[in-house]
C-alpha cells in the first residue's frame, strides 16, 4: 500500500487500518474496523502503547478525520522511574490545531504507565494505573452515536482497564483488542 502524507510512522496494521476504513473497495477489514456503509461514528478507538510512539501518529490521524485526545496521567518529575522529557515535548509538537469534528476519536493512554519492574529507588515513582474517571463515560460515548471500542496495544487489554471495558460492555457497547507487534512499527 502506497504512504500517504503523514502517515510515515504510523505502525502498518493501524495504517492498513485506517486505509480499509477509508475505502472505496468492498473488502473485508482485516482488524476490527467499520466497513464503510456502517458509518464512522460507530467505533471510538484507544491506543494503548507508548505515548512517545503514538503521539507522532498525531498529524496523519487528524488528516484521517481523528480528534486525538492524549489521556495520560504521568507526574513529570526528574529523575523519575517512567521519563518525562520527551514526552512532554510531544505533547507540545503534536498537539493538534483545532479538532474539526468529533466523530473520529482516537484517545492517546500512556502504554507506559505502570513503568519498568525494577526501578531506581532515587527517582520518584510516577507509575500509575489509569485512573477510568478520566475516560468518557459509556454514557457519554454512547450518546455521542459510538457503539464499539478498538484497544490497540502491544500486548493485549491491559489489567488495569478491564473495569472500563466492562463498564462499555454494561452500556451495550462491545470491545476489541488489536495488538500490534511492537510500537511505531
Amino acid at each position: 500500500m502506497p504512504e500517504r502524507a503523514g502517515e510515515r510512522g504510523l505502525p502498518s496494521r493501524l495504517r492498513i487500518a485506517l486505509e480499509l476504513d477509508f475505502s472505496t473497495r468492498d473488502s473485508t477489514p482485516s482488524l476490527p474496523i467499520p466497513s464503510k456503509g456502517e458509518g464512522l461514528r460507530r467505533t471510538v478507538y484507544f491506543v494503548d502503547v507508548s505515548p512517545e510512539s503514538a503521539l507522532p501518529w498525531t498529524p496523519a490521524l487528524v488528516t484521517r478525520g481523528f480528534a486525538v485526545v492524549p489521556a495520560i496521567q504521568r507526574w513529570c518529575a526528574d529523575p523519575a522511574i517512567v521519563p518525562c522529557h520527551t514526552l512532554i515535548s510531544h505533547l507540545v509538537s503534536f498537539a493538534p490545531v483545532r479538532i474539526s469534528s468529533w466523530d473520529r476519536v482516537a484517545f492517546i493512554l500512556d502504554g507506559d504507565r505502570t513503568g519498568p519492574k525494577r526501578a531506581d529507588p532515587r527517582a520518584f515513582d510516577n507509575r500509575y494505573l489509569q485512573n477510568p474517571d478520566l475516560l468518557p463515560s459509556p454514557d457519554l460515548l454512547r450518546g455521542l452515536g459510538f457503539t464499539h471500542s478498538v484497544w490497540i496495544s502491544r500486548g493485549g487489554l491491559a489489567h488495569d482497564l478491564a473495569p472500563y471495558v466492562e463498564s462499555l460492555s454494561r452500556a451495550g457497547m462491545s470491545s476489541e483488542a488489536v495488538s500490534i507487534a511492537r510500537a511505531g512499527h
